[in-house]
């Protein structure tokens, strides 16, 4: 399994390095090599060798004893195949686990430093979604197909907004290199961070106080993305508790293809409907600190809070962008309530400390 990890024979810093071709239109999965990042589907949930199922049901399982990639390969040419097909793991995958766990998509999230200890991982938990791919060399095409697949990934903003039960934070190798780079890129040019955003690491890394503007960005619905696939959608909420909870929306859309970026949607003040904070134990958090934590968000909040979220446009809204991209005016959205532009909004937090 290829080593895929930041060196110091290559840093990529400038925008031609993202913005270009091989990266816009990067494949993943990719026809020969598998999936290099997420999200990839577990067709086969809970399906383990049968002799591990045996033990389990018996009482009889040796925690210390693992599934190896032979029992794998023996059930599957001679015994308790899995009904459906695995998925192909690429060997220049990322070291974060993104195999799929929930039924909203969310992934697992676990980070290795070690890809041995992520092919365990992944033997032990996922023993039906992938075959863990086997150590050895691999091919400098690969790596740089996984390049540009982990660049798409991060400049796309899919790797920020992914749902993950366990968060992965900044990351790990060149996912976490690509941002540093990305936000370095977009600080000093401007074209580039209207049409790609300004932040590329998770929001739990952006961590704000109150008196900063929170931050969260638009996911289109899944129709309209599939509809439009050549087109990059972006899109922001922003808003500051002290004034009041104003809160403001805008929405930006680019295609690569057309090369063309457009203001879409007007400024207007949205309200957020539901405010979710993590809850934590009594025993590690002070009567002060858990009615923060279980608060609204309000201006008295004292903490850093840093939203993970996604705000949805109404139905209006979304056939106003599908007339749009089809060719429509882009002024008839004048026609349209503005406040109704961002129907629901849902925020979660965590909290950094004092």
């Amino acid at each position: 399994m290829g080593t895929l990890s930041s060196t110091s024979s290559y840093h990529p810093v400038t925008r031609s390095d993202f913005d270009n071709p091989e990266v816009l239109y990067a494949i993943n999965p990719h026809p020969e090599f598998g999936y290099f990042h997420g999200p990839i589907p577990d067709l086969n949930p809970g399906w383990k060798p049968q002799w591990y199922s045996d033990a389990r049901a018996s009482g009889t399982l040796n925690p210390s004893k693992s599934i190896t990639s032979s029992d794998i390969l023996y059930e599957i040419q001679f015994g308790n195949a899995p009904v459906n097909r695995m998925s192909q793991l690429a060997k220049a995958c990322s070291t974060i686990c993104d195999i799929i766990v929930g039924a909203n998509g969310q992934m697992c999230g676990h980070v290795f430093s070690l890809r041995s200890s992520m092919r365990l991982h992944l033997r032990m938990k996922h023993t039906g979604a992938v075959f863990p791919p086997s150590p050895g060399k691999t091919s400098r095409l690969q790596f740089q197909a996984a390049e540009n697949a982990l660049k798409r990934w991060v400049l796309f903003g899919e790797w920020r907004r992914a749902l993950y039960l366990n968060e992965p934070g900044r990351g790990i190798g060149l996912i976490e290199e690509y941002c540093d780079a990305l936000e370095a890129i977009a600080n000093e040019d401007p074209v580039f961070a209207i049409r790609f955003g300004t932040r590329f690491h998770r929001d739990v890394v952006h961590a704000r106080r109150r008196n900063e503007v929170f931050e969260l960005e638009y996911r289109p619905e899944m129709g309209l993305q599939q509809n439009y696939p050549d087109t990059h959608f972006h899109g922001s909420v922003t808003a500051t508790p002290e004034a009041g909870g104003s809160w403001q929306a805008n929405f930006i859309n680019y295609s690569p293809i057309q090369d063309t970026s457009m203001n879409l949607v007007r400024s207007c003040p949205v309200t957020p409907v539901k405010a979710r904070f993590p809850s934590k134990s009594p025993s590690k958090t002070s009567p002060r600190k858990r009615k923060v934590l279980d608060s609204p968000l309000k201006g008295q909040a004292t903490k850093k809070i840093a939203p993970k979220s996604m705000f949805r446009l109404s139905d209006d809204a979304e056939r106003y962008l599908a007339s749009v991209l089809a060719g429509g005016p882009i002024d008839s959205w004048n026609m349209l309530d503005p406040c109704h532009a961002v129907d629901e909004l849902d925020l979660q937090g965590v909290v950094d400390g004092d």
